[in-house]
């Protein structure tokens, strides 16, 4: 794929991109519910299973606490409840584990424009959660490359780090090189499961598309 000049368009804020890259840690941790009664009595784990639940988790992540222009709005009205997104999450998980519906209806998380930074994480997301990210680099991984990615904090979070720092958006705050975004963090994971140490990144990561900002 032709890289695309990171130059053009404008970037998620530092703070955004920290935010999202601690978010996805806590995930893969399993420590986004430490403390809560959901984090005692519920698996999380069902949530690394091969399923939208990752990409549904970061939506509601996103979708009760920004806003389209990409704003840190805690606690905002998107989904018309008083609930936070901790507590939002948790009950998802219950009902994974419990097999009952979830009174949101996750494919309703939707911006007008569906290029939307919001939707093309969650898009991103819920396509590594569902292992259909089909991208050049992963086209040779037989196994299940999310696994690792998903059920260790360190490198969910360098993975959402790498897509939100590639991310590029127009004035409207859409994406205009979501292809691009996927492909980079699509290298990432086709490292983190290299058993042979033989694949290569190209062109090789710069510091900024890795930066955990703070």
């Amino acid at each position: 794929m032709k890289p695309f000049d990171g130059r053009i368009g404008k970037r998620l804020s530092r703070q955004m991109v920290g935010d999202l890259r601690f978010f996805a840690y806590y995930i893969g941790n399993e420590t986004l519910l430490a403390g809560t009664d959901w984090g005692v009595h519920y698996n999380i784990e069902v949530i690394f299973e091969p399923s939208e639940a990752i990409g549904d988790i970061f939506a509601l992540e996103l979708f009760r606490n920004t806003s389209m222009d990409g704003q840190r709005q805690n606690n905002g009205p998107q989904l018309d409840t008083t609930l936070s997104s901790t507590q939002l999450i948790g009950r998802y998980i219950q009902s994974l584990n419990d097999q009952t519906p979830f009174p949101i209806a996750l494919e309703s998380l939707r911006s007008p424009n569906s290029n939307n930074w919001r939707d093309v994480v969650v898009r991103f997301f819920r396509d590594l959660g569902l292992r259909t990210l089909k991208t050049e680099p992963l086209a040779d991984c037989s196994d299940d490359y999310a696994w690792c990615i998903l059920t260790e904090g360190n490198y969910l979070e360098r993975v959402a780090a790498i897509f939100c720092n590639v991310l590029r958006l127009d004035a409207d705050f859409n994406a205009i090189n979501e292809a691009w975004a996927r492909h980079r963090s699509s290298q990432y994971i086709r490292l983190v499961n290299d058993e042979t140490d033989t694949y290569r990144v190209q062109p090789r990561f710069k510091d900024w598309e890795t930066m955990l900002w703070m």
